[in-house]
C-alpha cells in the first residue's frame, strides 16, 4: 500500500496539469483564438478577446483546447505585464513569494493538517490556491494516526492525530 500511495505521488507530480500543445497541423484547424493561445508568445488579454468573441457566435462545447485555455489562464495569471504577456519572477522575486506563502501558511492554519510539500505546485506554478481536492489518502503502517494526503494541485498534508 506505502509504495503504490509513493508511485501515486510521484505520477501526479510528472504528469498532473502538464500543458502539453497539440501539433502544427492540429493547431493550423483551430479557430484564431486558439491558434493565438499555442503561439510562441501571446498575450493573455488578446486571447481572452478573441475567445470570447468566437463564443459570441459560435456554440460553447467544452473539449482538449477550451479546457487548455482554462488551465492555460490559471497557470499563467499571476505572471502577466501591462499588456497581457507572461513575465517570470527572477529568482529572488520567486524566493519572497515562497517565503510570505509559507507565513501565511503559518498564520492561517485552521487545521491539524500540515503541509509538507511541495510549496510550488504544478497548476499554477506558484503558490498553492488555498483549495485542494484531495485525489488520495493513505495512513502510516507504523503509525495508525500519521496520515498523508495527496491534492489536486500537488502538495501533500500530513496529520498526526488521525485526521481530526
Amino acid at each position: 500500500m506505502k509504495k503504490l500511495f509513493v508511485f501515486t505521488l510521484l505520477f501526479n507530480f510528472v504528469f498532473a496539469q502538464n500543458l502539453q500543445k497539440p501539433s502544427d497541423f492540429e493547431i493550423s484547424q483551430l479557430p484564431k483564438w486558439a491558434k493565438v493561445m499555442y503561439s510562441e508568445n501571446p498575450s493573455m488579454f488578446e486571447v481572452e478577446e478573441l475567445f470570447k468573441d468566437y463564443y459570441s457566435e459560435h456554440l460553447f462545447q467544452k473539449d482538449f483546447h477550451t479546457q487548455y485555455y482554462k488551465r492555460w489562464k490559471r497557470k499563467y495569471a499571476n505572471y502577466l505585464d501591462q499588456n497581457g504577456y507572461i513575465v517570470w519572477p527572477s529568482k529572488e522575486q520567486q524566493k519572497q513569494i515562497d517565503l510570505s506563502y509559507q507565513q501565511k501558511l503559518l498564520f492561517q492554519k485552521s487545521s491539524n493538517w500540515s503541509l509538507v510539500g511541495p510549496i510550488n505546485n504544478f497548476q499554477t506554478q506558484g503558490q498553492g490556491s488555498g483549495q485542494a481536492n484531495v485525489y488520495c489518502i493513505d495512513q502510516s503502517v507504523s503509525n495508525p494516526n500519521v496520515l498523508f494526503c495527496g491534492t489536486e494541485p500537488g502538495e501533500v498534508y500530513k496529520s498526526t492525530n488521525g485526521g481530526n
